[in-house]
């Protein structure tokens, strides 16, 4: 009984790694950048209803696509209601996880996944939104 336990183990941590792999080799680089690398970019916001943590950044989100070229791609209603930029985004990306922002420029992609990482974003933006 104790190799079940294992056997998961393993087959959960040889799926992050062929994960892993994938991502890395869908063409492009991923990594978190401050915005000023990112003037010019086109970013994706991938989001969903239901997630608190997008409710709390979307109103920064939104201020900062005042100044900047933001797509919202909300995943609550599923793939039949996403864009089709989006949908394309979504399968190539695998996005990791909402609320998510993908920022792509020169063929580089620029991942901020998670309220603290867009949050972050948005700071060094110098987005600011009165609650």
């Amino acid at each position: 009984m104790k190799k079940k336990p294992v056997l998961y183990l393993v087959t959960f941590l040889s799926g992050v790694l062929i994960a892993m792999m994938l991502f890395l080799s869908a063409g492009g680089e991923y990594s978190n950048q401050k915005p000023e690398a990112l003037e010019g970019a086109k970013m994706y916001y991938f989001y969903a209803d239901w997630c608190p943590h997008c409710q709390k950044v979307k109103p920064y989100v939104t201020e900062m696509a005042k100044s900047y070229d933001i797509v919202f791609c909300n995943l609550t209603a599923g793939e039949n209601t996403l864009s089709q930029e989006c949908l394309e985004i979504a399968k190539q990306v695998r996005i990791p996880g909402v609320p998510t922002i993908l920022a792509v420029k020169d063929n580089k992609g620029y991942l901020f996944v998670g309220e603290d990482q867009i949050l972050n974003l948005t700071r060094a933006a110098g987005i600011e939104v009165k609650e």
